[in-house]
């Protein structure tokens, strides 16, 4: 039998504490039975001469569904990050052509969702569209960790700086800062290299605006993307 004092010399800490509560919440659905090596849990505050209290709180929480908030919660703050983020799906598809929109489109070869990267094409903004962005809309709250960029395919059209905004609406998007203000993310210099920037903190929201800034003098402005992260 596996027990957890195995799986802690493979395993550090915090995804041992990730271990636990996925492995518990799989034991109580499947009513198996588990076994724990290693340190008494610390006793709640609110209990302080009872020091099993904290494992009888979290056993009776995870059977009632009630910790499953506090999971999720959890590993969005704790896991997400460049070593455990990935793809949100521009490339492979995963985003839905409904769920991305921009400010216009240069023609029906050039909407928003032929902004996927890697893509033989690019989403391209109205020639005279001064102020283009194009949106994701993710339809739940994910963790977003970064950005990949390109130009459009075979062209002398890339963004070369952008700003980005996040929100759970549309009516409420905030712009990524720093402590001097908007911070301005470093673009394309060429059609079909890869440029990634990393966000820091880790956002947290449905829908990202990616907001051009400057882009290829007397050419439209065009970008193709892949959004990193966790869902």
């Amino acid at each position: 039998m596996i027990t957890f004092h195995h799986i802690n010399h493979v395993l550090n800490p915090l995804i041992l504490k990730i271990s636990f509560f996925l492995i518990a919440s799989n034991c109580i659905a499947e009513s198996c039975q588990m076994s724990y090596y290693g340190p008494v849990p610390e006793p709640d505050p609110g209990q302080p001469y009872n020091k099993y209290y904290w494992v009888k709180s979290a056993m009776e929480k995870l059977r009632s569904g009630r910790l499953k908030g506090a999971i999720i919660s959890f590993l969005f703050t704790h896991v997400c990050s460049a070593e455990f983020d990935g793809p949100l799906g521009m490339e492979n598809g995963d985003i839905l052509d409904s769920d991305l929109s921009s400010s216009t489109m240069a023609g029906t070869y050039y909407r928003a969702s032929q902004a996927r990267l890697n893509n033989q094409g690019a989403w391209c903004a109205y020639l005279y569209d001064l102020t283009p962005w194009i949106q994701v809309n993710f339809k739940a709250n994910v963790s977003i960790t970064g950005l990949i960029t390109q130009g459009m395919h075979n062209a002398n059209r890339h963004v070369m700086t952008f700003r980005v905004q996040y929100g759970d609406s549309t009516s409420s998007l905030t712009d990524v800062t720093t402590s001097s203000g908007v911070q301005l993310f470093t673009g394309n210099s060429d059609a079909d290299s890869h440029v990634t920037n990393r966000f820091s903190p880790v956002l947290h929201a449905q829908y990202l605006r990616i907001v051009p800034v400057s882009w290829v003098s007397g050419n439209k402005c065009c970008m193709r993307f892949e959004v990193l992260g966790c869902r």
